[in-house]
């Protein structure tokens, strides 16, 4: 994956690419949590150098232990990905609506992030996607009603949500919700 990104703004010079990325869907070990893609073509991911460039649909990345080519899908700030094997990635750039931007207090329920990580008192939301959760720092996304927090271990819980007003609706799997507002 490291590879495929990287590729992306090498030759085909593809500038919506440009930018930093993390992965929210799929996994693998030859795919890195966040890639920094570069419009020179050259960009950063497993904290080392790369290149990438995008020919038609296809994008190659050369990492210094690998060369990968995936074909490549942009919808929004997504970036889908595939493999020749069949394997799908998604990656996306942070931040998005300007209305989730700010600090959040839960007003009913509990908000349970999967992995055992807790919201018990502040969710803070800032612009470019950066935030924290009672002093742990977070990566955002955001996308249509769809919230991506990205924990500073690098694993990324998907919520839906609806804003109305200063309420924040989130909802975690189905099955759990938990209004926030806004301070």
């Amino acid at each position: 994956m490291t590879v495929g990104l990287s590729l992306v703004s090498c030759g085909g010079s593809n500038s919506a690419l440009v930018g930093k990325w993390y992965l929210v869907e799929g996994a693998g070990k030859d795919m890195p949590d966040d890639v920094e893609l570069l419009k020179d073509g050259t960009g950063f991911a497993f904290s080392q150098a790369i290149t990438w460039k995008t020919e038609k649909n296809r994008l190659y990345i050369t990492h210094p232990l690998l060369a990968m080519a995936f074909d490549y899908k942009m919808s929004g700030s997504r970036l889908d990905l595939a493999t020749d094997k069949g394997e799908k990635f998604a990656y996306m750039k942070p931040g998005g609506s300007s209305a989730l931007v700010g600090n959040w207090i839960p007003v009913e329920g509990e908000f349970k992030i999967p992995q055992n990580w807790y919201i018990a008192e502040n969710l803070k939301l800032e612009r470019e996607g950066k935030g924290n959760v009672d002093g742990d720092n977070l990566i955002w996304v955001a996308e249509k009603n769809k919230l991506w927090i990205i924990a500073y271990e690098r694993s990324a819980a998907l919520f839906d949500f609806k804003i109305s007003g200063s309420m924040l609706d989130v909802t975690w799997n189905n099955e759990q919700n938990v209004k926030l507002k806004k301070e």
